[in-house]
């Protein structure tokens, strides 16, 4: 979905699984996937897609998660130089899941955020990777339940494991150059080896390919020969298929 959004709010609106599709955000929408006032008994989940952020519209939002949201498997992307002051995901008003996304700014952007929390301190971001923005982490989190790369509490990150200052660099991905770039982990970045428990929710990656045990931080497991699975995730797409793991611009 090329320069359209989704948009499900209302508090009848729920039981919605979006998986393995590619969405550009259109500069007519705030937010790409806005996703909010959802019930318990009718949550969302959002699987395996690819949300890019790349036009021009003040302060938009990629994920905007407002209750009661699963996010895993994901990937959002950041670039270019239209984008003013965007967020990756912002929500947390209610029990919303951030786990084993991937989340990036590829160009520099100033005012741009990665995981903001809403004040509901609603929020856990698990095993998931942020880098490259003005601000990889801001508002409020949840107090327990973040592991790995997250934060927790007001705006502050967890420094138990260290995965917080993990450079969006060629050291830990295969490319991170704007419309070349191929965001699975390298075998031997510390998102790969240092140890972040599997999550009972996430059992596969972004490919759908058996994580391990501890797993790779982030959408794509790192595989022990080396890189991550190579088999792509959306055929026939020109923006934004996942071979090799790259994000085609």
């Amino acid at each position: 979905c090329n320069g359209g959004y989704v948009n499900l709010s209302g508090a009848t609106q729920g039981n919605v699984t979006f998986r393995n599709f590619v969405i550009n955000g259109g500069a007519s929408s705030t937010a790409t996937m806005h996703i909010n006032a959802v019930s318990s008994s009718q949550p969302c989940t959002i699987d395996g897609v690819l949300v890019v952020l790349s036009h021009g519209r003040t302060s938009m939002t990629g994920i905007n998660a407002g209750y009661d949201v699963t996010i895993k498997n994901t990937v959002v992307l950041v670039y270019g130089t239209d984008p003013v002051t965007p967020t990756g995901i912002f929500g947390g008003n209610s029990t919303v899941y951030v786990d084993n996304c991937t989340v990036v700014c590829l160009d520099s952007i100033t005012g741009s955020v990665g995981i903001q929390g809403h004040g509901g301190a609603g929020l856990r971001v698990r095993n998931t990777y942020v880098g490259g923005f003005a601000t990889d982490y801001t508002g409020t989190f949840a107090a327990s339940g973040n592991v790995g790369n997250a934060s927790s509490g007001t705006g502050t990150p967890e420094n138990n494991t260290g995965l917080e200052s993990i450079a969006l660099s060629t050291t830990n991905f295969e490319n991170v150059t704007t419309s070349t770039e191929d965001l699975r982990v390298k075998s031997t970045s510390a998102l790969a080896t240092t140890g972040a428990a599997r999550l009972a929710t996430v059992l596969t990656d972004v490919f759908g390919v058996s994580r391990q045990d501890p797993t790779t931080v982030g959408a794509f497991e790192a595989l022990a020969g080396g890189g991550s699975s190579t088999t792509p995730l959306i055929g026939g797409l020109t923006h934004g298929i996942l071979t090799k793991g790259r994000l085609v611009a």
